[in-house]
């Protein structure tokens, strides 16, 4: 064995074994920023696709808010407006409870923004529900005039639960997703 053969020989083996260590150690880091540069662009895609959720469901009550505020506030003789606001809640149940699974799937049933919408969606239909009684009991008994005190003061408590959950909705939305902007000048 002649080492003047031997040595190159090894010298070159052990310069193949090098570069692969070092190719495989640059390929796990880049690998590893690779799924770090995934991930955060999945984080940055699903914060965009939460805050179009919570904007549909922030502006879904506040059109809900309307009619609710009409059964709330109005003389309480069932009249057209008062169907009419009794017809825009029920036409709006589907809508809300499509938001409250999209919800449900995005952050999970017990999520603080799932509860407070489901909260909302609830006190909703509680103020649909009490309008329906109202109508149905005045239609019973053939009356014109102003609803019985007891209907008007159930009204106007589902409407109140109501208002106050869409508040604790948005409150909570704006908590988890709100633009966090600094002020001009910082």
């Amino acid at each position: 064995m002649d080492w003047s053969t031997v040595i190159p020989v090894a010298v070159a083996v052990l310069a193949v074994a090098v570069g692969w260590m070092q190719n495989k150690r640059t390929l796990e880091q880049s690998r590893t920023q690779n799924e770090k540069a995934l991930a955060h662009s999945r984080t940055l895609h699903d914060l965009g696709a939460v805050r179009s959720l919570f904007d549909a469901a922030a502006l879904k009550l506040h059109a809900i808010s309307y009619p609710v505020s009409a059964l709330g506030f109005a003389p309480h003789e069932i009249d057209s407006s008062f169907d009419e606001a009794i017809g825009e809640l029920a036409k709006a149940g589907s809508e809300l409870d499509d938001l409250l699974v999209r919800l449900w799937i995005r952050l999970g049933s017990e999520h603080e923004i799932a509860v407070a919408f489901h909260e909302a969606e609830d006190a909703a239909f509680d103020v649909l529900r009490s309008a329906e009684r109202a109508v149905r009991k005045d239609r019973r008994e053939q009356r014109s005039g102003p609803l019985d005190q007891e209907d008007i003061l159930e009204l106007k408590a589902a409407c109140s639960r109501f208002e106050n959950h869409r508040v604790t909705f948005l409150k909570a939305a704006q908590r988890w997703a709100g633009a966090r902007l600094s002020p001009p000048g910082d």
